[in-house]
């Protein structure tokens, strides 16, 4: 049940980027992680009523949730370039084996990848006699999955020279297991699967929370029954695939979109305290005279009169207006909107020079967190052909990295026509770059095409 340092350093982390991107039922659930009690040791009833009113108040601006989906929408414009054997297509509709298709489990790696920094894949199969036929193992519907484990649930690793070669070799895995009680009721409890490379060669074994074997350690096979020489497991990063915990691509926005939180309560508050003003009220006279004069007290509104004696006096004392907080909002807001684009752009605050050098070298934050999520997929994809005997080789997977579509004009469409009459370009090359402006559908294929086309002669140029 030990967990390392660093993830221990990250949950709170991960905890407020998840709250933040679920919305503003989340963000007040949490509580004190994103709006802080000034009177957090005052446990009086009256003082917890003022701190719910406080945080009722507050309005959680969903910045972090659309640019989450914003950044997500941008890749998945446009399909994945996959080309996967015949043993595993079935993967385009069911990667995980409980439906998921692969396209769906790529997005929710993103979306993990953009949120929390790390996503992880484990490539399975199920465990049967070795030496089985290929017609043996369709008919039993023995087929390889991917499963997809949240950041929270690797909580112990270790990353070690093997051969020469860095290697995962110990992972921890926390998993919640139902327990069925009746018809109607199941009881969830925790356990541990590790992944271990020994001895060069991979197993598992399962644990519960006390630490008692509940599945002794076993080597995992493919259909031939041949061990594997490392883990079958992906962790995708922000920055990179190593191990180590990459800081989240959203965690700026998340603190901004925090202190803007912050303010708007500031600012309801001040608003319900003052917005009304305060009526102040002189006489001369005595207790009894105003209680006699006014029976039923003071009541402000137009529709109302209240009797001061001779020298008596009345004014309404308000605040006068200020921008202070609405200025900070829009600054705050500024601020969201500069750190979003800047994780789709590198930075354009350079000399022509610096850009020139550093082009080579610098990518966006999505276009960096995309390419890991492309080869981590492909990486999990690949696993999947070694337990079904297909060849990894002719595994083939990028996710669209093309995040706005092309503005074609007029003129550069008969560019390429040209160069595709003198046989610079192909016919795939001027399609592709169609497909990418929106003129041709991106579900419609080459042949598709070609079938619909027929012989078509050229137009004829106009006398």
């Amino acid at each position: 049940t030990s967990v390392c340092a660093e993830y221990s350093a990250n949950t709170e982390r991960w905890r407020k980027n998840r709250a933040a991107t679920d919305g503003q039922d989340a963000v007040k659930l949490a509580g004190t992680m994103f709006l802080p009690d000034d009177s957090e040791a005052d446990a009086s009833p009256a003082a917890r009523l003022r701190y719910a009113r406080y945080q009722m108040r507050a309005v959680w601006m969903p910045v972090s949730s659309y640019t989450v989906a914003g950044l997500s929408g941008m890749v998945f414009r446009l399909p994945a370039d996959a080309e996967l054997p015949s043993q595993l297509e079935y993967l385009e509709t069911n990667a995980d084996g409980a439906g998921l298709s692969l396209e769906q489990l790529a997005k929710l790696c993103l979306d993990e990848v953009l949120i929390v920094g790390r996503s992880i894949l484990l490539s399975e199969y199920p465990q049967s006699e070795p030496g089985l036929s290929a017609e043996e193992v369709a008919r039993r519907a023995l087929q390889a999955r991917i499963t997809t484990y949240a950041a929270e649930a690797a909580d112990n690793w270790k990353f070690e020279l093997v051969g020469g070669v860095m290697k995962l070799t110990m992972i921890k895995l926390c998993e919640q297991t139902e327990i069925e009680k009746d018809e109607f009721t199941v009881e969830v409890k925790k356990q541990y699967r590790v992944l271990r490379l020994r001895n060069g060669v991979y197993t598992q074994a399962i644990y519960d929370e006390k630490g008692e074997v509940v599945v002794d350690e076993f080597a995992p096979v493919d259909f031939t029954g041949s061990t594997f020489d490392h883990i079958p497991l992906q962790i995708i990063g922000a920055e990179n695939n190593r191990p180590d915990i990459d800081q989240a691509p959203i965690s700026g926005i998340v603190d901004l979109n925090t202190a803007h939180y912050q303010v708007t309560a500031d600012q309801a508050k001040c608003l319900h305290i003052h917005s009304g003003g305060t009526l102040v009220i002189s006489s001369s006279m005595s207790n009894e005279q105003w209680k006699e004069a006014n029976p039923n007290g003071i009541t402000v509104g137009a529709d109302q009169g209240i009797f001061l004696g001779d020298s008596g006096t009345a004014s309404l004392l308000q605040l006068e207006a200020t921008s202070a907080t609405g200025e900070k909002l829009k600054s705050l807001e500024d601020q969201m909107l500069a750190v979003g684009a800047n994780m789709i752009t590198p930075s354009i605050q350079e000399t022509a020079e610096a850009a020139r050098i550093d082009a080579s070298t610098r990518s966006s934050a999505l276009l960096s967190a995309t390419n890991n999520v492309s080869a981590g997929v492909l990486a999990a994809i690949k696993d999947c052909a070694l337990f079904m005997g297909g060849n990894p080789d002719s595994v083939k997977y990028q996710l669209n990295q093309q995040f706005y579509p092309d503005n074609l004009d007029a003129n550069q469409i008969m560019a390429m026509i040209q160069l595709l009459d003198r046989q610079v370009i192909a016919v795939q090359d001027v399609r592709s770059k169609l497909r990418g402006g929106g003129l041709i559908a991106q579900n419609r294929t080459d042949e598709e095409l070609d079938s619909e086309l027929g012989d078509v002669e050229p137009l004829a140029p106009v006398v």
